[in-house]
């Protein structure tokens, strides 16, 4: 009941982190649409970033799960995969300027907007379909896996391989031992 940030990085550069099978329940009394859900979850601001979340739980949030990016020296990656997102109504993921964030095989479970509509600037593959699947293969070397969405959590489609190509840059047998886990 923090009523703020759970997990921050803030303007230094964070390397090599992984946050693995948490549980993030949002419900606060202080919450910034007085619905009793926080709305910083995750604000990763570093110089650079390399951060994967895996097979966390993610419950009664109002937004920004996480916001990456939205400064000058901004360079943040963050790989989203396996994690179950519950019981939102407001936003999700907000890429800024300066972040790349691949988010796959995730579930997302009354959650309004997945992607918050208001995010600009940064970059975002969101694995919604086999061909998203397919193209990670040419830069990853294995298929990602593809996002879960029951009735009530529609996300638009927003996958710019742009982050693929940064991604393919980085450690790939992290990247493809996060998706195994």
């Amino acid at each position: 009941r923090i009523g703020r940030q759970h997990l921050v990085s803030f303007q230094k550069t964070n390397k090599g982190i992984t946050v693995s099978s948490c549980y993030f329940d949002g419900t606060s009394p202080s919450s910034a649409y007085c619905d009793g859900k926080q709305y910083w979850i995750w604000l990763f601001w570093g110089t650079h970033d390399e951060i994967t979340l895996i097979n966390n739980h993610v419950v009664n949030t109002a937004g920004r799960t996480p916001h990456a990016g939205g400064w000058s020296k901004s360079l943040n990656y963050v790989h989203l995969v396996g994690n179950s997102m519950d019981n939102n109504n407001h936003g999700g993921i907000e890429p800024r300027t300066g972040s790349y964030i691949l988010s796959e095989g995730n579930k997302w479970t009354a959650f309004t907007h997945p992607i918050n509509i208001q995010a600009k600037g940064g970059h975002l593959a969101m694995v919604n379909d086999a061909n998203g699947a397919s193209q990670c293969k040419k830069y990853l070397g294995a298929k990602c896996l593809v996002n879960k969405y029951d009735s009530k959590s529609k996300s638009k489609t927003w996958f710019d391989a742009v982050v693929l190509s940064q991604f393919s840059k980085l450690d790939k047998t992290a990247i493809s031992s996060a998706r195994n886990a």
